[in-house]
Parts: structure tokens; sequence; C-alpha cells
């Protein structure tokens, strides 16, 4: 199973910043969506949190768009605090038996939400293993080292609210696991690389005698 997360903030410094919105999906093996595996909530914020939005136009505009601005300026006294809302997170994910520890933390730039997470719901974000699967990064290796494949056809379903969100990092990852991770029978899992060829011999990098790749223990 994979857990993804994202939230919603009113900028980019955790200290002065406040988290607006959070969510948790999550999905099978392969990337499937599990039914009633989710969780999101609004998160009452700091009292300074509309001129924090409203400082940065980039951040002004992007949540009156998606009309986060709007539901959190309606619902602001009725919302729960961070502490109820984590409370409530962890309850979530208990109720999956999911074991402390063991899940990486999914998403698109999921280091962002996690210093975040280290700062107001620290419960939360040592639930999770310390390693993050970040689809951003497979997106950056991908324009690198595949500059001919093509961005997946999906249009994003509405930009910087939470579910939407992890549905988009979803359906970038499931193309990335089609196309640059979709293995062949007869591919070969080990390179022996030898950076000097002797006498005419095979390219860097080919192997010519599986029988010389070394067999190496785990965590060698």
């Amino acid at each position: 199973m994979f857990l993804f997360l994202d939230i919603e903030t009113t900028g980019l410094d955790p200290h002065w910043d406040s988290i607006l919105e959070i969510g948790i999906q999550g999905f099978s093996n392969d990337l499937k969506f599990v039914p009633h595996h989710y969780y999101s909530s609004f998160v009452k914020p700091r009292t300074t949190w509309l001129s924090r939005i409203n400082s940065v136009p980039v951040v002004k505009e992007m949540h009156a768009d998606s009309g986060l601005t709007k539901s959190i300026t309606l619902l602001e006294r009725t919302l729960p605090s961070v502490a109820e809302v984590e409370t409530k997170a962890l309850k979530f994910l208990d109720d999956m038996d999911l074991k402390p520890g063991t899940m990486p933390m999914c998403g698109s730039s999921v280091q962002f939400d996690r210093l975040f997470l280290a700062v107001y719901m620290p419960r939360l974000e040592a639930w999770f293993h310390y390693r993050n699967i970040d689809v951003s990064t497979i997106r950056e290796l991908a324009k690198q080292w595949y500059p001919d494949l093509d961005e997946p056809d999906v249009k994003p379903m509405a930009k910087h609210r939470v579910m939407s969100d992890i549905m988009d990092s979803v359906h970038l990852l499931q193309h990335y696991r089609n196309t640059i991770f979709k293995a062949t029978p007869s591919a070969v899992v080990c390179e022996h690389l030898s950076p000097h060829p002797v006498g005419g011999g095979a390219p860097f990098g080919t192997i010519t005698d599986t029988s010389e790749v070394p067999f190496i223990e785990p965590w060698e």
C-alpha cells in the first residue's frame, strides 16, 4: 500500500504560516484507489492567516481560484484545531491497521508537507517512515533521462486542493509506472559496468557474461 499526503498552507514558512487543509489517501500497490481509506479536513489557522495569504500575490490568487480562502473564511469559527486534526488523522491511520514507522510519506514535493507537519503535527509526521516517495523527484529524473517521454495526458482536477492534488500525483506516478518503470521479461536487473573495456571488448555498460555479475549482500 501507498499513503499519499498533501497539505495546503498560507505560505512557505512553517514557522510563520499555517496549515489550512490536509488530506491522506491510501492506494494499493498498483496505485488503485482504496475505498474508505482517505481522510481530509480543514484546519483552524492562526489569526494572521488571511494577512499571510494576501501578502503574496501568487498565494492570494491560488487560494482564491481554488475556493479555499472562501471556505476557510466561512467556516473559520467552527474549524477543528491543529491538535484535533492530528488526533483524527492518527485515528484514521490506526483504523487501517498499519504499523507506525513503516509507511513512507508519498506525494509531490512531499518534503514541504513534512516540514509543516514537523512543526504543527509532530506525532503525525513521526508516524510515517523517515523515507519519502516524492513524485516530483521522479518527474525531474524523467526529464533528464527520458527527455522524449511525453507528459501524461491528464488534466489537473483542481489545483491546490488536497484530495485533487493527491489524485494528480497518483495519475503522474501511474504514468511513470506504465512507461519508464515498466518491466520486460528479458530485462537484466544488474549491469556489470567496466569503465575500461579491454582489447576491443564490449562497450561500456554491456553485459557479455552474466556469471561475471557479482552477488552483493543487502545493505553492503
